[in-house]
């Protein structure tokens, strides 16, 4: 009887741990997410090798171009539709083992929402094989409080970047991707997913912008609607919509990232590659869809932060101004809006100088902010007047003695060595543990400091730190520029 006990124990056991594994098998890992093929089988063929076999024709027609091709933009409408015009556009990358990632923006064509969604992780599904997301780079791209998060529920179903995705998986099979989707987007959208696509591009990353172009018109109209389209994105111009056509392009948004994301970068070189629309692939002109492949290329990339205009120097100057008013009149505190020049949305670091009777009465800012360069302007005019602690606040009395200068921040660099800092030129940052401090290029020009006066004068005066701190080697020193001006 015993025996019996015992055996029944041992096999109960058993299927305790048995159905435990299971449980825990059937928990899906984070990592192992497929994104599943929603129109194999409608928009091109689920069947590997009819897929690779409609796919080699197109390409082995597409021509290339030359030049190192950074940004493409191709069609996502069927293949029989659309597959030749986006071939031009694949041509350019096929084989270049060198592009270890490639980061695909499309408007969502399922869903309506207003920021812009990434896949972060596990794969995306082709009939070619699967296509690693990169989540390193993902998280790189990443921004919540400026509405650029991960969200798999909204890829699902829709066709717009699965269409570059059987591309890509067909000229470069080894590259991992990162899928983005935009919906409603705001100008300070676009310019916060554009400053952090080109902050992490490099020479093994590529852009891909999934974009059809005039839809339904007949097809006279749509050659000279599409042709308009096209003269906007090569020339940077902003795409306008014609009446009478559903859109002259249903992925402008994107559009308009690559456009930002190709002026930080210095490429200023978009050719059109391939035109035709789907009166030319399918012989009914009466209704048709228009497609371009479009590359931007570029020998080299330099991320940059545009050199700000007249008039956006002038626009942050008044802003600045009307917010040091209405903060130390009304103690009210100015908002972003209706700000006129594009580059005041950029997420740039910047510093606000106060000055009365040409003495410095504040100065505070801030580096590498996830907020626009205009709502920087607006907090850190705030603190100059009232939170730098060697001063007391700004009264109302001064303000028509104040004088403003705004210093607009690249990134900052780390360097090895403080010999190679260009005095005059760059703004310097020292850290040691909780201790850090800066100061912008300016001041060794005023000051008439040497290299080696400035940084001691940075490591005692600003950072708390011995005076010969510069020299210790657990001392991280960066440098940055600025674009400097005042009224």
């Amino acid at each position: 009887m015993s025996v019996i006990i015992l055996a029944l124990i041992v096999i109960g056991i058993v299927t305790v741990v048995g159905l435990w594994i299971v449980s825990k098998e059937s928990i899906p890992d984070e990592n192992s997410i497929l994104r599943k093929m929603a129109v194999a089988g409608s928009f091109y063929p689920l069947n590997k090798n009819e897929l690779n076999s409609q796919l080699n024709k197109y390409l082995t027609v597409a021509k290339k171009s030359d030049g190192k091709t950074r940004i493409l933009i191709a069609p996502h409408a069927g293949l029989v539709y659309s597959g030749k015009t986006a071939a031009f556009a694949y041509k350019q990358v096929e084989g270049q083992n060198n592009i270890k990632r490639v980061i695909i923006i499309g408007s969502s064509h399922k869903n309506i929402f207003d920021y812009a969604a990434l896949l972060t992780s596990g794969s995306f599904e082709t009939p070619l094989g699967d296509l690693e997301i990169d989540q390193d780079f993902s998280e790189m791209i990443l921004s919540p409080s400026q509405k650029i998060i991960s969200d798999a529920k909204v890829h699902e179903g829709d066709h717009v970047l699965e269409m570059q995705a059987i591309f890509v998986k067909k000229v470069l099979p080894k590259a991992k991707i990162i899928p983005i989707l935009v919906s409603q987007t705001t100008p300070e959208l676009v310019s916060a997913l554009a400053f952090r696509i080109a902050q992490n591009m490099d020479e093994e990353t590529l852009l891909i912008i999934s974009t059809d172009l005039s839809h339904y018109p007949d097809y006279e109209t749509a050659n000279l609607v599409d042709k308009n389209t096209i003269e906007s994105i090569l020339s940077f111009s902003e795409i306008r919509q014609m009446e009478n056509i559903e859109t002259t392009a249903c992925g402008i948004d994107a559009i308009k990232v690559a456009h930002k994301v190709a002026q930080l970068l210095g490429i200023d070189k978009p050719v059109l590659l391939k035109y035709e629309n789907s009166g030319d692939t399918s012989g009914d002109k009466s209704r048709v869809v228009g497609y371009a492949a479009i590359g931007f290329f570029g020998d080299q990339i330099d991320f940059s932060i545009p050199q700000l205009s007249d008039d956006a120097k002038k626009e942050a100057l008044e802003l600045s101004r009307k917010t040091l008013r209405e903060f130390v009149i009304q103690k009210s505190v100015t908002q972003v809006s209706g700000i006129k020049n594009a580059e005041l949305l950029l997420p740039l670091g910047a510093f606000v100088t106060l000055k009365k009777d040409g003495v410095l009465r504040g100065c505070i800012g801030e580096f590498e902010p996830i907020k626009t360069l205009a709502q920087v302007v607006i907090d850190k005019t705030i603190a100059a007047a009232s939170e730098d602690l060697r001063f007391d606040p700004i009264t109302s009395e001064e303000l028509e003695n104040i004088s403003l200068e705004i210093s607009v921040m690249t990134p900052k660099r780390k360097i090895a060595n403080y010999s190679t800092i260009k005095l005059g030129q760059d703004g310097v940052v020292i850290r040691n543990g909780n201790y850090s401090g800066t100061f912008l290029p300016q001041v060794a020009t005023e000051a008439g400091w040497s290299l080696e006066t400035f940084m001691e004068q940075l490591c005692s005066q600003k950072a708390g730190l011995p005076i010969k701190c510069y020299l210790d080697p657990k001392t991280e020193i960066f440098t940055y520029q600025t674009q400097t001006f005042q009224n």
